[in-house]
């Protein structure tokens, strides 16, 4: 139907100043000024809220927008405070990278130690076992004694022992690599493989207050401190500026609208000693970072000298143990090319293969031990993970 002159009586327009800022009214003179239903309240940035109010069919919108103007930093320091933990957190990550990399390169190294002593005892239980059968020939043969037998069948025995319980330990290395990393044998082989081709010979060092510990308890202490600046900001004068405007009659729109600007001045009166406890413990935990980072250039220092004093140790010990066992080979070949031609002593060339297997076995165990304590400096010196070719990736946290 038409609208008649009773149902749409005559609109006014008005021209009001609020806090600074021109408003113009144009509204029909019989709307009601209070509307008390809200609903559909929704937060955005810079806190937008949104609603509608609706009385008898009359539907208006208002739009929020606020802006902080002076804050004091306590918006800066959350941020950037947040920024250096997600930096914090990225540097604790590879440092747990670079420690689990080390346990799965010392499984590799011990497996690779147990291999080749489980070789290098099968080889000498091989060589022994044919000297028993030239014993045992000599005993029916009467041309030896039954003690000679028993003496060369206990080097064998011996020899057993070792290599049972080499496979068991092989089995439970394997087991544990399984368990633990979820890796067999050719894993672990790759991963040695890896490591040998790619370490480098000359001992790495890193100055602790280059290690990225040292670098993450900076960090640390920078954090705390925009925290404390955050903290303290909190204290004072907030101001915001704050720009409400209102479309009357969504469903009839004809340019009725009203804007309102104001600035918002907040400060907390009492906070009953929070912001004084926190500052205290911002204090402690930075005090408890330096004290931290202190600590760690000592500990630091100390473990490479350490290890570099041991690992010169090793290289010694091995260099003294390969030299014993070329003395021990020369003597074998000696021994053997007497064999024959002036007398036979099966028990002596026994002895001297077990004594063999028993010095190459120990500088197995030096070398072996040598690369762990090696692996140990890459670590410290933060590169192992680059040896291994080990990384977090871009995103990775």
């Amino acid at each position: 139907g038409r609208r008649t002159a009773t149902s749409r009586p005559p609109k006014v327009t008005t021209t009001t100043t609020t806090g600074g800022v021109t408003v113009s009214e144009t509204r029909s003179a019989y709307r009601e000024r209070d509307l008390s239903i809200d609903s559909d309240d929704i937060s955005g940035a810079f806190k937008r809220d949104y609603s509608h109010r609706a009385r008898n069919n009359i539907y208006d919108g208002t739009v929020s927008v606020r802006y902080n103007l002076i804050d004091w930093g306590q918006s800066s320091g959350a941020i950037e405070s947040q920024r250096l933990q997600h930096l914090i957190s990225r540097i604790t990550a590879d440092g747990v990278l670079g420690e689990r990399s080390f346990q799965l390169l010392s499984f590799a190294v011990r497996l690779s130690r147990v291999e080749q002593l489980l070789a290098g005892q099968n080889d000498t239980a091989a060589q022994i076992n044919e000297q028993v059968d030239v014993v045992e020939a000599r005993v029916k043969a009467g041309a030896d004694r039954l003690t000679a037998l028993r003496e060369i069948k206990l080097l064998a025995l011996d020899i057993e022992i070792e290599i049972n319980r080499l496979t068991a330990e092989r089995d439970q290395l394997l087991e544990g690599l399984n368990i633990e990393y979820g890796l067999n044998d050719a894993d672990a082989k790759h991963i040695m493989d890896t490591y040998l081709a790619n370490r480098p010979e000359e001992l790495a060092f890193l100055e602790a207050s280059q290690t990225r510990q040292a670098h993450a308890l900076r960090l640390q202490i920078e954090s705390v401190s925009h925290q404390e600046r955050q903290i303290k900001g909190s204290r004072y004068m907030r101001i915001d500026a704050v720009l409400d405007g209102t479309v009357f009659d969504l469903a009839d729109y004809e340019d009725e609208y009203e804007l309102v600007g104001r600035l918002e001045l907040r400060m907390p009166l009492y906070d009953g000693g929070t912001s004084r406890a926190r500052l205290r413990e911002a204090g402690w935990r930075s005090r408890e970072f330096k004290s931290a980072l202190d600590i760690h250039q000592r500990k630091h220092g100390s473990e490479m000298e350490q290890n570099t004093g041991r690992f010169n140790d090793l290289r010694r010990a091995v260099g003294e143990e390969q030299v014993r066992l070329d003395g021990l080979n020369e003597r074998l070949e000696s021994l053997l090319a007497r064999q024959g031609q002036t007398v036979s002593s099966p028990m002596e060339v026994a002895t001297l293969r077990h004594a063999i297997g028993q010095t190459s076995q120990r500088l197995i165990d030096l070398q072996m031990e040598q690369e762990l304590v090696r692996a140990r400096i890459l670590l410290l010196s933060e590169s192992l993970t680059n040896v291994l070719n080990v990384n977090l990736g871009e995103n990775g946290c």
